[in-house]
């Protein structure tokens, strides 16, 4: 399934799900084609929703941006869900450039399945019924445009080198020259960019044509142990998530087993140069 939805009051909050697009995986597509469900203020039939397709790990769901749509849509128990954006971003820019950005809009026009797309309804209000024909048309494109452009991703991603099959050394004797090239570029850039700020601080220089100075807040090194006695001493709740590095796993041991709500991860091969 291609899957797009339409949020109403996004503006003034967190917003209410109002429409379920979807475009099954049959026939040509076509508008006509597209699957509406109209959840505004029925969240007994989103509940079903998630539970029968969301949920269903046979059933694959093709989201644009799917972490916005996922949201609404039974978030984390949400399972063989795919993400457009994603795959666009994760394709090499040296082979596929997206000079103008991944937003759907513009990978739709930019594989030409669609020379202009119009995203005007996507502000309208979606919290009123009935919904005008340009918002039912609107909203029946989206999944259309978003099936083409996932068939294009794949085909993208499909002439990517199998890791399983490609030549170790000729990676590597690639790799190489390129790392060293990117240490001379990293070293000019960081030269440069402390002379510039500091150029423009001393001579009172504000902005340029492409640069400007901002001040920020720098952040504060707290232990978490005081952290947590001052949030519990004021009756404050946090629910941002902490990452836990590897000295502080090997340090809490046994303990790191009873931790709740922990958002799986898995370990991360390094790959290092050699040192003669």
């Amino acid at each position: 399934l291609w899957l797009d939805t339409e949020i109403a009051d996004w503006q003034r909050g967190p917003g209410r799900l109002s429409l379920i697009q979807a475009l099954p995986d049959h026939g040509e597509p076509h508008p006509a084609g597209t699957v509406f469900l109209d959840v505004m203020d029925q969240p007994d039939l989103i509940d079903q929703f998630i539970d029968r397709i969301m949920k269903q790990e046979s059933i694959e769901k093709i989201f644009h941006n799917a972490n916005f749509d996922v949201r609404y849509l039974g978030g984390s128990a949400a399972v063989n869900v795919v993400c457009t954006l994603r795959m666009a971003k994760d394709l090499p820019a040296f082979r596929f450039p997206f000079p103008r950005g991944f937003s759907l809009k513009v990978l739709t026009e930019q594989f030409g399945i669609a020379d202009s797309v119009s995203k005007h309804e996507q502000k309208s209000d979606w919290g009123v019924r009935p919904l005008t024909n340009e918002q039912i048309c609107y909203a029946a494109f989206d999944v259309v445009y978003l099936r083409g452009v996932h068939l294009e991703l794949m085909q993208l991603t499909s002439q990517l080198e199998d890791p399983a099959k490609v030549s170790i050394d000729e990676i590597a004797s690639r790799l190489l020259p390129l790392e060293e090239q990117c240490q001379l570029l990293e070293s000019e850039q960081s030269y440069l960019r402390g002379l510039l700020k500091k150029a423009m601080a001393i001579q009172g220089v504000e902005r340029t044509k492409d640069y400007e100075l901002s001040h920020r807040v720098a952040p504060m090194n707290v232990p978490l142990s005081e952290l947590v006695n001052l949030l519990n001493e004021c009756g404050v709740t946090i629910d941002t998530p902490i990452r836990l590095n590897k000295e502080i796993l090997e340090a809490m041991g046994d303990l790191a087993a009873r931790l709740k709500s922990v958002t799986p991860t898995s370990d991360e091969l390094i790959l290092r140069r050699r040192a003669d």
